[in-house]
């Protein structure tokens, strides 16, 4: 019986120290490889997120023209939507909560709202531009450039 026990103790198996060592070597080098890959995925998917949301509102804000809730007398130019000063005859008064629940915030920019510029010409809409709230440097969301 002494014997049994003698030689299922010399009967160890299991991994040995170097072999654990390179699979967590092998382990941080597919990490190290995987994070930047994953970082920049975020990146793009919250630029993604931003160029849908504007293309969203200015949809919205042809629909509402159209239809004639959202009367302009003249350009819009720099106003900002969802600061939470939305006066009425506004863009975003006309929208919120007929075409749009609430007006998205930015996800991706270092601004925090939404602003839009709209030509009219002609009592049509000639041209809508949605960018961000920074003072310089701001990003154009629509249209895509």
């Amino acid at each position: 019986m002494l014997r049994n026990i003698q030689k299922k103790l010399k009967n160890k198996k299991g991994f040995t120290l170097v072999e654990l060592i390179i699979v967590i070597a092998i382990l941080g080098i597919l990490s190290a490889l995987a994070i930047p890959r994953l970082t920049t995925s975020l990146v793009t998917a919250r630029e993604n997120t931003d160029f849908t949301n504007a293309a969203t509102i200015a949809r919205q804000i042809e629909l509402a023209f159209a239809e004639g809730n959202l009367t302009l007398s003249g350009d819009v130019t720099n106003e900002l939507l969802g600061d939470g000063t939305a006066a009425a005859g506004s863009v975003e008064a006309a929208l919120v909560p007929e075409y749009i629940d609430k007006i998205p915030t930015l996800e991706s920019s270092d601004g925090d709202h939404f602003r839009v510029d709209i030509d009219i010409e002609n009592g049509r809409i000639n041209q809508i531009t949605i960018d961000d709230d920074r003072d310089s440097g701001s990003q154009t969301w629509y249209p895509r450039p």
